[in-house]
Formats: structure tokens, sequence, C-alpha cells
């Protein structure tokens, strides 16, 4: 059995801090738009798109609000999780009380890009849908859905080798 992990209170670094503010301004954007334009929005306002960002599913005005909401709640959740690292699956690396703070930190950085990544997602596919019941767009950009995969899967792909490596 393995040894019970370190628990440490490890201040945020300066990408923690950066993906905060980034965090928090993806939100807004999510929230000003809804604020922006729920009263103009009338008609069906998608709530999907398909991988060439055409509409394929539509609801009401409440899927803006949804869609700031939801952002919302996983953003903050992402941001309680990074309060205990000590928890996190870090692989094949073993947590020792030596390589603890090196692990904990970037475990601890990525859920925090992680967030960032979510709250402009979502922010970047509010402002789509907000465009499409506008009339303004008929579609997303062709380039949203492989910019946020790749803000998604990059992150991660480069904090897993990190951490291997910090073992």
């Amino acid at each position: 059995m393995d040894a019970p992990r370190p628990i440490l209170h490890l201040e945020r670094s300066t990408i923690e801090r950066v993906a905060d503010v980034l965090t928090v301004l993806g939100i807004l954007v999510c929230v000003a738009g809804v604020v922006a334009t729920f009263a103009w929005v009338e008609g069906p306002i998608p709530k999907h798109m398909n991988a060439a960002g055409k509409p394929d599913a539509w609801g009401g005005r409440g899927t803006l609000v949804f869609v700031a909401a939801l952002a919302s709640v996983m953003a903050a959740g992402l941001a309680r999780l990074r309060r205990v690292p000590h928890t996190f699956n870090y692989g094949t690396v073993v947590v020792t009380t030596e390589n603890a703070p090196r692990l904990y930190r970037l475990g601890r950085e990525l859920v925090a890009l992680m967030g960032t990544a979510v709250a402009w997602t979502f922010a970047l596919n509010e402002v789509a849908f907000v465009l499409v019941a506008l009339r303004v767009g008929v579609s997303t950009a062709p380039w949203l859905l492989p910019v946020s995969l790749a803000v998604t899967f990059v992150p991660l792909g480069v904090y897993l080798v990190r951490i291997q490596r910090a073992a």
C-alpha cells in the first residue's frame, strides 16, 4: 500500500494567478453576453453546434443563461479542486515528501489552465450562439472547435510530460 501523501499549503504560482484572471474574464464574457442580449434575442437559440459549426439543436433564451451558469459552475468546481492536489492522479509517478511540492504545483497549474479553457470555450460558444440567434451569422467560425480542442489538450499533454519529469 502506498504511503499517505503529504498535505501541503502552497502559494499560488504566477501561472495560476494569470489563469485565474483569464478564467474570470471568460466567465464575465458569458455573463455580459446574457445581460447584453437577453432582451433582444427572440426565437430559437442554438444550444449545440456540430463539428462543422452549424447549429443542430435549438432552445429558448434560457439556453444563454444555462451556458453562462454551467461555465461558472464548472470553473468554480475546478478552482475548488485545486485546493486538494494531494488527491490528484499523477499516473505512474510516486508522490513523496521530496517531489510533492513540484507535483502539486504542476497539478494545480494544469487544473487552473483547464478552468481557463472551459471558461473561454463556453464564452466563445455563447458569443456564437448569440450571433446566430440575432441572424448575424449562420454558424460558428470554423476555427472554434480546433481552438477549443487545442486549448484543452495541448496544456494537458505538456503538463503530463512535465509531471513525469518532475518525479
